[in-house]
């Protein structure tokens, strides 16, 4: 096992004592449910840091990817279905896209 150190990027690095972006910006209001995810965030991180010592940073970015692609690939499925319907509506494809039984043939 590798040991990695990490430094500092003093360039791009902020201080804490520097206001955050939501503080620079007068039109964004508190808001406590990203506050909330943010936390949830954190604590994912934090597990990944804590209690797996197999885990590579290499393996969290890897999973971190894979994770997002799956969402893109679930909501693309899910915008193909509603691009299909509205083409359904305005006559352009026929119904039987939206038959089960066509899927599993």
């Amino acid at each position: 096992m590798s040991n990695v150190v990490i430094t500092p990027d003093v360039k791009n690095s902020t201080s804490t004592s520097q206001k955050s972006l939501d503080e620079l910006n007068p039109n964004r209001y508190d808001d406590t449910y990203r506050k909330h995810m943010r936390g949830q965030l954190d604590d994912i991180v934090m597990e990944y840091i804590n209690n797996d010592t197999d885990v590579t940073p290499y393996d969290f970015i890897s999973d971190l990817k894979t994770s997002l692609y799956e969402i893109q690939d679930y909501y693309q499925g899910q915008m193909n279905r509603v691009n299909a319907i509205i083409a359904y509506l305005n006559g352009e494809q026929s119904p039987h896209l939206f038959d089960r039984k066509s899927k599993e043939m």
